[in-house]
């Protein structure tokens, strides 16, 4: 709130959790406070611009598109944002997902602005753990999400889009410069990260002799953790020279795969929170059908179940010990490779649970994210839930 005061003269935030851009009616409503999580009160005025953005969004007409999403949003901040996004190779962002981002009404515009957030697997990093085009990522087809590929396929929006990313590549994205910084930074924090490397070394040690995760909770990190500045490098050179080739139209580069019908995430919202409950042992495997009264026994004893010290919260390490429960019942293994899936999908189910940010779920935060993400489960909306939209396992 105070960056949004400071820099763009107050408005709305909204941190949305669900389908992006999703339309929900004319009128703000519970179904837009769900999909959207303001940060900031909500007025009418504010609101209207995000709605009629997703309402352009849900008609598929091209001719009123181009004309009517520049009247509600800045559309010359959204390219910037795709081009930034596209250029340093974010893919743990609404080009890939539907969270790890801000919307934003400036209260002086009223004009929806898109804000990056979750920046750390940038560079590539999340797109090499998930083995989808990193460095030859292709610039004009970044995403397969209709939130970018309908705004790039309007001539003009294309061509000032292709415009900002030359101008990325001549300025701040270019090789020198990212190596520049690159190493500037690396100068800054080694010394750190030979300490941090140290303790990390350690705690992973005494971890996994108390049965905690190989290789440590950091371990999806591995192929970009540490002293690792020789991976950015390599990384930035060969990204610089993919994008300089497609701009020069020597190469397409490669354009991610389709998710059609979408993935696992975007199918079934919240999966992760669904799963750390599946994991506790609290619903009972040989039900076919819970009731809401069946859930909210479950959600308590889950719960106590989750939190193994006692301490009255629950933090991260005790979100990924219930889902390592749950991958291992459920797939057989708890890992991908080299990538601890446990630890991976804990840092969503905490942010999908914890309300205020500060790292521990309390009891009240974990029902009111559970409820919140109940309606959801309920594929059918008959007010009941199968063992199977709740993909209920029995545990090891």
């Amino acid at each position: 709130d105070r960056f949004m005061k400071r820099t763009l003269g107050g408005g709305l935030i909204l941190k949305p959790e669900g389908k992006t851009l999703a339309y929900r009616g004319d009128e703000w409503n519970d179904e837009y406070t769900k999909l959207y999580t303001p940060k900031s009160t909500v007025t009418e005025d504010l609101a209207r611009p995000l709605i009629a953005t997703a309402k352009l969004y849900s008609d598929d007409k091209d001719d009123p598109f181009a004309k009517g999403l520049e009247e509600v949003t800045d559309v010359y901040q959204f390219l910037r944002y795709t081009a930034v996004t596209t250029v340093i190779v974010n893919g743990d962002s609404p080009v890939t997902f539907d969270d790890n981002y801000y919307l934003v009404v400036p209260r002086k515009s009223k004009k929806v602005m898109w804000l990056p957030w979750d920046l750390n697997w940038s560079m590539g990093g999340f797109n090499q753990a998930m083995r989808a085009p990193a460095e030859d990522l292709a610039i004009m087809q970044p995403s397969a999400k209709k939130a970018f590929t309908r705004p790039l396929a309007v001539p003009r929006f294309a061509k000032r889009y292709r415009e900002i990313i030359a101008e990325l590549m001549a300025g701040p994205c270019s090789e020198d410069s990212m190596l520049t910084h690159i190493r500037r930074a690396h100068a800054t924090v080694k010394d750190a990260l030979a300490q941090e490397a140290k303790r990390d070394k350690a705690v992973t040690a005494a971890s996994e002799a108390l049965g905690g995760p190989r290789g440590g909770r950091m371990s999806m990190f591995r192929a970009r953790a540490g002293d690792d500045v020789a991976a950015l490098e390599a990384f930035a050179t060969a990204r610089a020279q993919s994008v300089n080739d497609q701009l020069a139209g020597r190469s397409k580069g490669r354009a991610p795969r389709s998710r059609s019908g979408g993935s696992r995430r975007e199918a079934v919202p919240g999966f992760q929170v669904r799963d750390v409950l599946g994991g506790t042992g609290a619903l009972d495997p040989a039900k076919a059908s819970f009731s809401k009264k069946d859930l909210d026994v479950a959600i308590t004893a889950g719960f106590g179940r989750t939190d193994a010290d006692g301490s009255t919260d629950v933090n991260r390490d005790e979100l990924t010990a219930v889902l390592r429960r749950f991958l291992k019942a459920s797939r057989g293994s708890d890992r991908i490779g080299e990538t601890d899936l446990a630890s991976f999908r804990s840092r969503r189910a905490l942010a999908l649970l914890d309300g205020d940010d500060d790292g521990a779920v309390t009891a009240s935060e974990w029902k009111a994210g559970i409820e919140r993400l109940l309606p959801k489960w309920d594929k059918d909306k008959n007010g009941a839930w199968s063992r199977k939209e709740l993909n209920v396992v029995t545990l090891q």
